[in-house]
Protein backbone atom coordinates (compact mmCIF):
# COMPACT_ATOMS: atom_id res chain seq x y z
CA UNK A 1 0.00 0.00 0.00
CA UNK A 2 2.78 2.45 0.82
CA UNK A 3 4.18 1.95 -2.70
CA UNK A 4 0.96 3.34 -4.16
CA UNK A 5 1.03 6.42 -1.93
CA UNK A 6 3.95 8.13 -3.66
CA UNK A 7 2.56 7.91 -7.25
CA UNK A 8 -0.85 9.11 -6.05
CA UNK A 9 0.72 12.05 -4.19
CA UNK A 10 2.78 12.99 -7.24
CA UNK A 11 -0.31 12.82 -9.45
CA UNK A 12 -2.33 14.99 -7.08
CA UNK A 13 0.44 17.56 -6.69
CA UNK A 14 0.58 17.90 -10.47
CA UNK A 15 -3.16 18.62 -10.57
CA UNK A 16 -3.14 21.40 -8.01
CA UNK A 17 -3.65 24.78 -9.64
CA UNK A 18 -2.00 27.82 -8.14
CA UNK A 19 -2.82 31.42 -8.95
CA UNK A 20 -0.80 32.91 -11.80
CA UNK A 21 -2.13 36.45 -11.28
CA UNK A 22 0.62 38.53 -9.66
CA UNK A 23 -0.07 40.64 -6.60
CA UNK A 24 0.27 44.36 -7.25
CA UNK A 25 -1.43 47.45 -8.59
CA UNK A 26 -3.49 47.54 -11.78
CA UNK A 27 -5.01 50.59 -13.47
CA UNK A 28 -7.35 51.48 -16.29
CA UNK A 29 -6.05 53.56 -19.17
CA UNK A 30 -8.35 55.63 -21.27
CA UNK A 31 -9.57 59.00 -22.35
CA UNK A 32 -12.64 59.22 -20.15
CA UNK A 33 -13.18 61.22 -16.98
CA UNK A 34 -12.37 58.49 -14.49
CA UNK A 35 -9.48 56.79 -12.75
CA UNK A 36 -9.67 53.15 -11.70
CA UNK A 37 -7.09 51.37 -9.57
CA UNK A 38 -7.12 47.82 -8.17
CA UNK A 39 -4.55 46.52 -5.71
CA UNK A 40 -4.35 42.73 -5.21
CA UNK A 41 -2.54 41.04 -2.35
CA UNK A 42 -2.69 37.83 -0.33
CA UNK A 43 -5.19 39.31 2.13
CA UNK A 44 -7.63 40.66 -0.46
CA UNK A 45 -8.14 43.62 -2.75
CA UNK A 46 -8.58 47.37 -2.59
CA UNK A 47 -10.51 49.07 -5.36
CA UNK A 48 -10.51 52.84 -5.92
CA UNK A 49 -12.47 54.74 -8.55
CA UNK A 50 -12.81 58.47 -9.14
CA UNK A 51 -15.27 59.98 -11.64
CA UNK A 52 -15.59 63.60 -12.72
CA UNK A 53 -17.17 65.76 -15.38
CA UNK A 54 -14.96 67.23 -18.12
CA UNK A 55 -14.63 70.53 -16.24
CA UNK A 56 -15.20 69.29 -12.69
CA UNK A 57 -12.13 67.35 -11.55
CA UNK A 58 -12.12 69.13 -8.18
CA UNK A 59 -15.71 67.96 -7.56
CA UNK A 60 -15.02 64.33 -8.49
CA UNK A 61 -16.78 61.44 -6.78
CA UNK A 62 -14.58 58.98 -4.92
CA UNK A 63 -15.42 55.31 -4.36
CA UNK A 64 -13.27 52.86 -2.44
CA UNK A 65 -13.88 49.25 -1.47
CA UNK A 66 -11.97 46.37 0.06
CA UNK A 67 -12.77 42.68 -0.03
CA UNK A 68 -11.69 39.16 -0.84
CA UNK A 69 -10.73 37.58 -4.13
CA UNK A 70 -9.96 34.01 -5.13
CA UNK A 71 -7.95 32.62 -8.00
CA UNK A 72 -7.14 29.39 -9.82
CA UNK A 73 -4.61 29.56 -12.61
CA UNK A 74 -5.16 32.76 -14.59
CA UNK A 75 -8.85 33.17 -13.69
CA UNK A 76 -10.05 34.99 -10.59
CA UNK A 77 -13.28 36.02 -8.92
CA UNK A 78 -13.84 39.10 -6.81
CA UNK A 79 -16.82 39.71 -4.56
CA UNK A 80 -17.79 43.38 -4.36
CA UNK A 81 -20.71 45.52 -3.24
CA UNK A 82 -21.48 46.22 -6.90
CA UNK A 83 -21.66 42.52 -7.76
CA UNK A 84 -19.34 39.58 -8.29
CA UNK A 85 -16.89 39.77 -11.16
CA UNK A 86 -14.67 37.25 -12.91
CA UNK A 87 -11.43 38.35 -14.51
CA UNK A 88 -8.57 36.72 -16.37
CA UNK A 89 -4.90 37.44 -16.85
CA UNK A 90 -4.35 37.85 -20.60
CA UNK A 91 -1.47 38.94 -22.79
CA UNK A 92 -2.48 42.16 -24.57
CA UNK A 93 -0.53 41.73 -27.82
CA UNK A 94 -0.35 44.59 -30.31
CA UNK A 95 -1.75 47.75 -28.71
CA UNK A 96 -1.97 51.54 -29.20
CA UNK A 97 -0.55 52.24 -25.71
CA UNK A 98 3.10 51.54 -26.66
CA UNK A 99 3.18 48.75 -24.08
CA UNK A 100 5.18 45.59 -24.63
CA UNK A 101 3.05 43.05 -26.49
CA UNK A 102 3.87 40.52 -23.76
CA UNK A 103 2.27 42.71 -21.07
CA UNK A 104 -0.39 40.78 -19.17
CA UNK A 105 -3.51 42.68 -18.12
CA UNK A 106 -6.58 41.84 -16.07
CA UNK A 107 -9.57 41.50 -18.40
CA UNK A 108 -12.95 41.56 -16.65
CA UNK A 109 -15.83 39.53 -18.06
CA UNK A 110 -19.30 40.91 -18.71
CA UNK A 111 -21.16 41.11 -15.39
CA UNK A 112 -23.84 42.98 -13.49
CA UNK A 113 -21.06 45.05 -11.88
CA UNK A 114 -21.48 48.42 -13.62
CA UNK A 115 -18.01 49.59 -12.64
CA UNK A 116 -15.90 46.58 -13.68
CA UNK A 117 -17.90 44.86 -16.43
CA UNK A 118 -15.67 44.52 -19.52
CA UNK A 119 -12.87 46.65 -18.01
CA UNK A 120 -9.19 46.07 -18.75
CA UNK A 121 -6.71 46.93 -16.00
CA UNK A 122 -3.00 47.09 -16.79
CA UNK A 123 -0.14 46.58 -14.35
CA UNK A 124 0.65 50.09 -13.05
CA UNK A 125 4.37 49.69 -13.68
CA UNK A 126 3.85 48.75 -17.33
CA UNK A 127 1.76 51.89 -17.90
CA UNK A 128 4.49 54.09 -16.43
CA UNK A 129 7.18 52.32 -18.46
CA UNK A 130 5.19 52.27 -21.70
CA UNK A 131 4.08 55.89 -21.57
CA UNK A 132 7.58 57.15 -20.75
CA UNK A 133 8.93 55.89 -24.11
Amino acid sequence: MKYLTLPIMLLLSGCSTTCSIPYGEYEAFGGNESATKLTLNAEGYQFIRDDWSPTGYKERSHFTEQGKWSCKGGIAEMTSKSGNVVFELKMIGDNPLALAETTKALVFNVSSNDVLSEVILYPSESLKDGLDK
